[in-house]
């Protein structure tokens, strides 16, 4: 862990020659005396530039404070965007707002995405940030980035075996320690936040219908959902992510007839649609009352968008399956609404069987000139695939009524899954987007040691990307295997896998308010 003891004073005590707390990140004196402290960190004096400059400059370190250099130690990578000492809006940034967009650039950015390069879209952000004045899209990032150093710093966390668990035969695999994060970046982001949202509403007053601004705003709206998944606080399982989506979801079908965003390509807002179009999706699979996007309209013009960047995409699903679990989801909804019909079962069998048939070898020879190495393409290979059996595993939970036709089992499904995802190692550029496939299948495993393997990987790859929403995912997971062992256990509940029930149908009947992406 990065320490966060200084080992020199505050300059403020520094320049006063007084003995200093070298409390983090900031001086307890300097906040008894109602000083703003400056902290710990490097400081800079830019020549070549008048005195109004240096004024302006002093006055803006001297604006807030942060967390401090010793404690968010990030340096800009080789590919970032270069800020010029004298343009006007670096120069209104304070110390610790640097050191966000900073750690955004070198953190935050590369959780986006499959592979980290110095053409990653979300890096234009920044720029702007810095040149466009977008105060809502310049709040919202330094509350990301603040929240996501916050879960950065948190203790290392281990899963238990089930044979180190006393007192029950059917132990609930528990997190180690209870995640409760106290920093002060934290209020920093809620600050932030709050200070986006304000914003966020003068910019939705005055939408415009074409130009970058449209990218600007659908990502300030990303970054809102991003911010809920990022916050491991959200405990409650609520929902507020729910209706960021909307909105964005809103502003988005608000454009598409105005602007054909299927058309010339633009890196930038190919990504954040892309993005808004994955959560929409993948939003659909574990609630029956989150959002079902239209499958016409404006949703037909991202299939464009969705091939452009399918290469890259952090969650490196066939965009082919993407459709299949969203028709499902479709499907399903239908089935709840009108009862099912023999149109609507043979409609779920052939989506079942367009999902095995699919060619995932054939998927990765296509992307294969956009991959780095042939480990890479190894290590797509095997995430798209555990993609693939967990969205079979999701139609055969989600319309129990066509499992005895299905050519593949249930439980060769969940196998075939787990066997993929074993395949993939930490130090794959594709370990950040297992998390969908390996909560899908979990939902379907009840020996106690892979449930235990299960959920040791989802803290592994929060300990790669500290979003918390995985954490929620092992609680959900938790609850839902209690719930599942009590009713197998209870003679009042008879057999558990019947025709009408399953695992999602009765985590979708908890009504719990979860994105798991």
């Amino acid at each position: 862990m990065v320490p966060i003891s200084p080992s020199h004073p505050c300059h403020n005590c520094r320049r006063r020659r007084l003995r200093c707390d070298k409390a983090w990140p900031r001086c307890q004196k300097c906040i008894s005396l109602r000083e703003d402290c400056l902290g710990y960190d490097k400081q800079f004096k830019f020549i070549n530039s008048n005195d109004d400059q240096s004024r302006r400059l002093r006055g803006a370190q001297r604006a807030k404070t942060g967390p401090s250099e010793s404690a968010l130690k990030v340096a800009p990578p080789p590919h970032a965007p270069l800020l010029p000492p004298t343009d006007p809006m670096f120069q209104r940034l304070g110390a610790p707002d640097r050191r966000y967009l900073a750690y955004f650039i070198d953190r935050v950015c590369p959780d986006m995405v499959s592979e980290d390069s110095p053409t990653n879209p979300f890096r234009e952000l920044i720029p702007q940030v810095l040149t466009k004045g977008n105060e809502c899209l310049f709040h919202i990032l330094l509350a990301t980035s603040a929240l996501h150093w916050s879960n950065s710093q948190l203790p290392k966390m281990l899963v238990p075996s089930p044979a180190c668990v006393e007192g029950s035969t059917r132990p609930q695999l528990i997190i180690g320690q209870e995640v409760k994060p106290r920093s002060p970046a934290v209020v920093d982001a809620l600050r932030s936040r709050q200070e986006a949202i304000r914003c966020m509403r003068k910019v939705l007053g005055g939408l415009e219908s074409d130009g970058t601004d449209n990218a600007v705003v659908l990502g300030s709206a990303m970054f809102f959902v991003n911010f809920d998944l990022i916050d491991v606080e959200k405990s409650d399982l609520k929902g507020g992510w729910k209706a960021h989506l909307e909105g964005a979801s809103k502003i988005l079908e608000a454009l598409c007839p105005d602007k054909n965003l299927g058309a010339a390509s633009s890196s930038l807002r190919d990504a954040i649609v892309s993005e808004l179009f994955i959560y929409q999706i993948l939003a659909t699979t574990l609630t029956a009352t989150a959002l079902t996007p239209r499958v016409d309209g404006y949703i037909l013009q991202l299939w464009p968008l969705l091939d452009r960047c399918e290469t890259n995409l952090y969650l490196c699903c066939p965009q082919e399956i993407l459709w299949i679990i969203l028709y499902a989801s479709h499907l399903a909804s239908c089935i709840a609404a009108e009862g099912m019909t023999e149109v609507y079962f043979n409609c779920a069998l052939q989506l079942l069987d367009k999902a095995l048939a699919f060619d995932i070898p054939g998927w990765t020879a296509r992307l294969k000139k956009g991959v780095g190495t042939k480990s890479d393409l190894v290590s797509k290979q095997h995430v798209a695939s555990a993609h693939r059996s967990a969205a079979c595993t999701y139609i055969l939970n989600l319309i129990p009524a066509i499992r005895p036709f299905s050519q593949v089992p249930l439980e060769s499904l969940v196998a075939e899954s787990i066997g993929h995802l074993s395949s993939v190692k930490k130090s794959d550029p594709d370990f950040k987007g297992t998390p969908w496939p390996t909560f899908m299948t979990g939902l379907n495993v009840k020996d106690l040691d892979t449930r235990s393997w299960l959920l040791q990987r989802l803290v592994t790859v929060f300990e790669k990307c500290p979003w918390g929403y995985i954490l929620t995912a092992v609680q959900v997971l938790q609850d839902s295997w209690m719930k599942v062992d009590g009713a197998a256990a209870s003679l009042e509940f008879g057999q558990l896998e019947d025709e009408n029930t399953g695992a999602l149908q009765q985590l979708r009947a908890m009504n719990f308010d979860c994105l798991v992406v």
